[in-house]
């Protein structure tokens, strides 16, 4: 009797032991699976973080390339421009004799424009008010652009009726002169030749002056 409890007693202990044991296997494996899952988070989250740094350091460097190629368009937009400056510069003259009766005219400066290519056009207008007829003027010898080192360049061509003018009307036109593109400053010289009068025009700030030469 005593034998066959101690026999029970032993199946009963080692039954406690193998159930301990298959418990403390499956907690172990659990615990090792929740780290490979942690492991496995921390990897997929480090290939975002770098995907997304990636991502925003290439954007960053696109759109700094991009800014200067703006810059440079923009530029080369204003170099290319037109300059205009009104003026209000008057004169007296007197018409050609290829007319006659002659006639005293008063001849308006209105505007003058630079363009790229260094073409001077200057804008005039010419009164006959005291004219009793037809008459004319050859405004190359009253609109010219001083040279202080030799002689005056005078207009490549001119636009406007100003070879035949009725009497008291009012005539348009422009002289245009060629220079040097790169030029940006010149002197204008209008009026008869022994009463000229002289300006000044400046196409980097846009403005003129009269000037004293000689």
């Amino acid at each position: 009797m005593n034998k066959n409890r101690s026999l029970r007693n032993l199946y009963v202990v080692l039954g406690v032991m193998v159930v301990l044991m298959v418990a403390g296997f499956f907690i172990l494996f659990q615990k090792i699976s929740t780290l490979e899952s942690l492991d496995s988070q921390d990897v997929t989250s480090s290939a975002s973080i770098s995907t997304s740094t990636n991502t925003n350091l290439n954007s960053s460097s696109s759109s700094s390339s991009s800014t200067p190629v703006e810059t440079t368009t923009t530029a080369t937009s204003s170099q290319v421009s037109p300059v205009s400056i009104n003026s209000s510069i008057l004169f007296n003259a007197t018409s050609s004799p290829n007319l006659q009766p002659q006639a005293k005219l008063t001849v308006l400066v209105s505007r003058v424009t630079k363009t790229p290519d260094g073409n001077i056009a200057v804008t005039v207008k010419v009164f006959t008010d005291s004219a009793t007829s037809y008459s004319a003027v050859d405004l190359s010898n009253l609109v010219q652009i001083f040279n202080p080192s030799g002689n005056n360049v005078t207009s490549t061509s001119i636009t406007g009726a100003f070879k035949a003018m009725p009497p008291q009307s009012s005539v348009d036109g422009v002289a245009n002169f060629s220079m040097d593109p790169s030029v940006t400053s010149f002197i204008l010289q209008v009026g008869p030749s022994d009463n000229a009068a002289f300006y000044q025009f400046d196409f980097t700030n846009g403005s003129y002056k009269p000037v004293t030469v000689g």
